[in-house]
């Protein structure tokens, strides 16, 4: 197995990478800027050490309120008649066929990816690269942990979970701007 000692990101790099994203999506791509600006101030508040109080409010409190009242307004404003359609329902079978070969099209290339560099990645990682599911690397570095104690793949796994969740907020924002949502 492929172990590579991993090296922490410095505080630079840690306070320079939100900033710097934060720049590249407002000029590249203006109709995702506001979900991407958000993250990242919420990255920015917890690494640079200086509002820990804000930071901590932002990630639980404040963040659960928000849930919380976002949930309520848009189920407050729900009816059964509306919601519950042959076309919602076609929806939700959608998303979960679309679930299914996200996972297993990430398997299959991650083993592709596997047997190309030697047996240096585990497939495990191509699980993870679900958008917008940050449970998937987590249930990835799981069931490696039953398989063996030692393999450790929270940290690979988050790579290609980051990555979708970016790239499905990228491509949601550039569709909107086409279809003028």
């Amino acid at each position: 197995m492929y172990t590579k000692d991993l090296t922490d990101p410095s505080r630079l790099e840690k306070i320079a990478f939100p900033i710097v994203m934060v720049l590249i999506v407002n000029v590249f791509l203006p109709p995702v800027a506001p979900l991407i600006t958000m993250l990242m101030l919420g990255n920015l508040l917890r690494e640079c050490l200086v509002v820990g109080k804000l930071a901590e409010t932002a990630a639980n409190t404040l963040l659960n309120m928000v849930t919380l009242v976002l949930t309520v307004a848009i189920g407050s404003t729900m009816a059964a008649d509306t919601f519950l359609t042959s076309s919602t329902i076609l929806i939700i079978f959608l998303g979960l066929v679309a679930f299914a070969f996200g996972t297993g099209s990430g398997v299959v290339c991650a083993k592709i990816m596997n047997k190309l560099s030697g047996g240096r990645i585990n497939p495990l990682i191509g699980s993870a690269g679900i958008a917008s599911v940050p449970i998937a690397a987590r249930v990835s570095h799981f069931v490696g942990q039953q398989e063996s104690r030692r393999v450790f793949l929270l940290m690979h796994a988050m790579g290609p979970n980051l990555a979708g969740v970016f790239g499905t907020a990228i491509s949601g924002g550039i569709m909107l701007a086409l279809l003028g949502g």
